[in-house]
Order: structure tokens, then C-alpha cells, then sequence
């Protein structure tokens, strides 16, 4: 039930901001005298623009940032990034039904919709290996290493442990 509470919350997450972030305000628009406003064409509520589904797919719903690369989860559960892509952190064009993204030094995660976790870039300290991660409702990568919240409350993490940083096994969040 926690698993279907965080992909349901995270969808609405991602659809608020591709309707916030769509990059059309028609407040804001300047007023030069004439009534008509520029989405007259379009559809609209008491609250202002609504986007169509073109524009939908096209808006940048979340971002991330790592060393050099920056990464882009688009509305349609699609994945952009640019930057250097030395170790293929970059290579995410084939990603889709992705919910959320964070981006490590030289490596980028994806969630996907089904609780399922997809990773690209440097493997040097095995901060990639997150194939067999399931009921996964949040992620974060760090330099080296990787975190995935379990839907029971768990933690788990993978990649470099120099500080520790991936002794999270004993984490429970349910109490």
C-alpha cells in the first residue's frame, strides 16, 4: 500500500509540475492593451493555461545535476541529459515509464514506475548494480554510491562504502 501511495503521489508530483513548469504563464504576459490573451486557442480554467498533451510530453517535469552532466525528466516519463558523457551517464535517450532522476558524479538513476530502478555511467565501485532493486519508491545517487528507498520502509544502497555511507541496511523507516 506505501509502494502504490509513493508511485501515485510521485505521478501527481510529475504532472503538477509539467502543468506549473510548462513555461507558459498567461498572467504574466504582458498587457499591451489588447483583451485578447495569447491562449485564447487553448484551453483554460479559473486557473490559467492548460497544456495540451504535445506540450505535456515536451516540459521538463524534474531535474538533476551531477559533476558535470545535468539531467532532464521530461513529462512523459522520458529521460534528457547533456554534459560530459566520459562514462555514458548520459546515455539515458532509451529510458521511459521513469518517475524520478538523480545524477552522481559520473553516473545517472532513474525510478521507474513499477518500483524498478535503472542506472548509466561509471561502475568503478559498483554504484550502477541496481538491476535486482524492487518496490523502490525514492532514489538518490552520491558520488560513488547509490540509496533506494524500499516501499516497507527500508533502505537500501550500493557503490563506494569508504565512510560508510552505504551501511544502511539496518535503517528501518517504518517505526
Amino acid at each position: 500500500m506505501k509502494r502504490l501511495f509513493a508511485i501515485i503521489l510521485a505521478a501527481v508530483l510529475v504532472l503538477c509540475l509539467a502543468a506549473c513548469g510548462s513555461g507558459s504563464n498567461p498572467s504574466s504576459d504582458k498587457d499591451d492593451g489588447d483583451d485578447k490573451d495569447s491562449h485564447d486557442d487553448e484551453d483554460e480554467s479559473a486557473d490559467g493555461y492548460i497544456p495540451s498533451d504535445e506540450d505535456i510530453s515536451d516540459t521538463v517535469a524534474a531535474i538533476a545535476a551531477g559533476d558535470y552532466h545535468t539531467v532532464g525528466l521530461m513529462a512523459d516519463g522520458t529521460v534528457v541529459a547533456i554534459g560530459n558523457n566520459y562514462s555514458g551517464e548520459c546515455d539515458v535517450s532509451g529510458w521511459s515509464d521513469i518517475i524520478a532522476v538523480s545524477a552522481g558524479e559520473s553516473h545517472t538513476v532513474g525510478l521507474r514506475s513499477d518500483g524498478t530502478v535503472v542506472a548509466k555511467g561509471t561502475n568503478k565501485y559498483d554504484q550502477c548494480d541496481v538491476s535486482d532493486w524492487e518496490n523502490i519508491v525514492a532514489i538518490s545517487a552520491g558520488k560513488y554510491h547509490t540509496v533506494g528507498l524500499c516501499a516497507d520502509g527500508t533502505v537500501v544502497a550500493t557503490g563506494h562504502n569508504g565512510y560508510n555511507q552505504c551501511d544502511v541496511n539496518s535503517w528501518d523507516l517504518t517505526q
